[in-house]
């Protein structure tokens, strides 16, 4: 998503603008496997402003991810190299599809299309408590449009992302 290109077909037309970075939130649960191998099942959402052709865009992304984050050590501070994939990532643009008549919202969506790969560090100062610190690149791309008209995309758009993560979490 360049910020001046579209995708056009069956009638309609369906921008794709740059998307500003923003702040988000992830909601996630997992399960610690042997100590050094954390299984993370999470899903991201986050709102951003854009631009296409000079003109402002707002949008939403949508992700339901599934992790590994291994970790190095049993320090307190423990490296973490994370490998991943995106199960469902979606971005919605706000009055981004239009056939010449109407506007609606368009809705870009990417079915087991990313792959995720990045690294951290898990801080555990308690048992029970841990601080995550994360930066995570997704590589994949958006295979399928809903707007005006809806249907697979020949070429799939590209959806690479670089995130950084921050979280406290809870273990039971």
């Amino acid at each position: 998503m360049n910020g001046d290109s579209f995708v056009k077909g069956g009638g309609s037309l369906e921008i794709l603008p740059e998307q500003d970075t923003a702040l988000g939130m992830k909601i996630s649960c997992g399960q610690f496997h042997e100590k050094r191998l954390l299984w993370e099942l999470s899903l991201v959402m986050s709102d951003h402003d854009g631009q296409w052709l000079g003109f402002d865009t707002k949008s939403e992304f949508f992700g339901l991810n599934l992790d590994a984050k291994i970790h190095f050590t049993d320090w307190i501070v423990r490296p973490t190299l994370i490998i991943g994939v995106s199960l469902y990532n979606s971005v919605t643009v706000e009055d981004g599809s239009t056939d010449g008549f109407s506007v609606e919202d368009v809705k870009y969506k990417g079915i087991f299309d990313s792959l995720r790969l990045g690294d951290g560090l898990m801080i555990h100062p308690h048992e029970n408590w841990l601080i995550d610190l994360n930066v995570v690149q997704r590589y994949g791309s958006y295979n399928s449009v809903d707007g005006i008209e809806s249907g697979e995309l020949e070429d799939g758009i590209d959806g690479d992302g670089l995130s950084t993560e921050f979280g406290i979490k809870y273990l039971f």
